[in-house]
């Protein structure tokens, strides 16, 4: 496969972080983040962070008084974030009706979640299968994430089926040392926030190369976003920059998954119409 070398053709969001419109809604976010929860949150963590996107799963508003649990509202309720849960509902659905398939069948399973954050969504996946032959890997760069995710396995009584390892998802290198070979991969939540292309070739590169045969990867994608210009003047990221993010089509990610050895890709898009799930099989 032949990695792409360049940034993402599309056009991205200009930073116009001086502007009076956006000073101000930063202003205000700053403020928020003194009394609501899900503000302080990416504050503290990055917007586009593990723990950010499991605070918006559960989609519970919390913070200091009223007036906290109402800022803490407005924000779980923007569009991207309604968005991103359902996200979560299509991959969850995905991944259960895959589970049940191979259980079905009389397999055993491995699911590696590649860039898991705490991994809610794959935990809740693997407790309601409720089968002692479904074991998980969560692999993550963010230790703090990692951390939360144990404590959530704990919670649903997971522990002796899930283990939780540091690990970057772009490298092959590191990709190359996991083991055992999983039969299912998912990547949620990575390849939206990656503006190198080649970060996500080389990603799904070295996930072919450690899928067991007939395996099945499902990864997702930002097709379309409508406060992208918004988000990169007002949020940050977890390194504390601005959080400018590309959209990609579905049809140039499928090019990518093929091009990377996988011989069926298919794809669907959640209700909002901004982030599409991929299913690849080997």
């Amino acid at each position: 496969m032949q990695l792409a070398t360049s940034p993402n053709t599309r056009a991205l969001p200009q930073l116009r972080r001086s502007a009076l419109r956006y000073t101000l809604i930063r202003t205000l976010l700053r403020l928020g983040a003194s009394f609501s929860a899900g503000v302080a949150v990416g504050y503290q963590h990055g917007f586009d962070s593990g723990l950010m996107l499991d605070y918006v799963y559960q989609n519970q508003a919390s913070g200091v008084g009223w007036l906290g649990r109402w800022f803490d509202r407005i924000f779980l309720n923007q569009v991207g974030w309604q968005a991103c849960r359902m996200r979560k509902v299509l991959v969850q659905d995905m991944l259960t009706a895959h589970v049940r398939a191979r259980h079905a069948q009389g397999l055993a399973t491995h699911i590696l979640d590649a860039a898991s954050g705490p991994g809610r969504y794959v935990l809740e996946v693997v407790a309601g299968a409720n089968a002692a032959d479904v074991h998980l890997t969560c692999r993550d760069t963010d230790a703090a994430a990692l951390w939360q995710g144990q404590r959530l396995a704990s919670e649903l009584q997971l522990r002796p089926r899930v283990r939780f390892e540091c690990g970057d998802a772009t490298r092959l290198a590191d990709l190359a040392q996991i083991t055992p070979l999983p039969d299912i991969v998912l990547v949620s939540g990575l390849y939206e926030i990656l503006i190198d292309d080649a970060a996500v070739c080389r990603s799904l590169l070295g996930i072919r190369q450690i899928l067991a045969p007939g395996g099945t990867l499902l990864f997702t994608s930002q097709v379309a976003h409508p406060q992208l210009e918004l988000i990169a003047n007002v949020l940050t990221n977890r390194r504390g920059e601005p959080w400018i993010m590309c959209t990609r089509p579905l049809s140039r990610l499928e090019r990518w998954a093929r091009e990377a050895g996988f011989s069926s890709v298919k794809s669907q898009i959640e209700p909002y119409g901004m982030f599409g799930v991929t299913e690849c099989t080997v």
